[in-house]
């Protein structure tokens, strides 16, 4: 049990470290949508065995990451090319997203935020669903005042009918 620990602070410590570095995002995306090519197959051609269920969500707990390094993480693998990793990121992000504003937990950087809009405006999961994209995008722009009626802004929202 000791030893585990021991283990367990030294990835947190380590992923800690990673999380300061600009790659930090793809990193963890590289590792949990299964790596990059082993034995001579491309890795999309079989579903990750790391991303099921309650796996990320007791991953990002464990290590203790922040609610903006969990969307950013969430963003990422929800662009990822093999579609039950991007499923898992869409899924997260619909969960992590309200608690955005709802736990106060401060702003997300700015390419984060141009990032998930993309996701919301792109995405057929939120295509499919509007309302639920119209709110998300409301409450993003509630969680970040200061693009609410921000220039650079105003082609993302207004390019499709959300």
């Amino acid at each position: 049990h000791a030893q585990t620990q021991q283990k367990m602070a030294l990835l947190t410590h380590e992923v800690n470290q990673a999380a300061r570095r600009p790659n930090f995002v793809s990193l963890i995306c590289t590792a949990l949508d299964g790596g990059s090519n082993r034995e001579g197959r491309n890795r999309h051609d079989r579903p990750s065995r790391i991303l099921e269920e309650n796996f990320l969500a007791n991953f990002c707990r464990t290590l203790k990451l922040t609610t903006q390094q969990q969307i950013e993480i969430a963003v990422g693998l929800a662009q990822s090319t093999p579609p039950p990793v991007a499923q898992v990121g869409i899924r997260y992000l619909r969960s992590k997203l309200p608690e955005l504003e709802a736990s106060g937990a401060g702003q997300l950087p700015a390419d984060t935020l141009f990032a998930v809009l993309h996701v919301l405006k792109t995405n057929p999961e939120f295509l499919s669903n509007v309302p639920q994209a119209e709110m998300m995008v409301k409450s993003l722009l509630k969680a970040h005042p200061e693009y609410d009626s921000s220039f650079v802004l105003k082609p993302m929202l207004e390019s499709n009918p959300l």
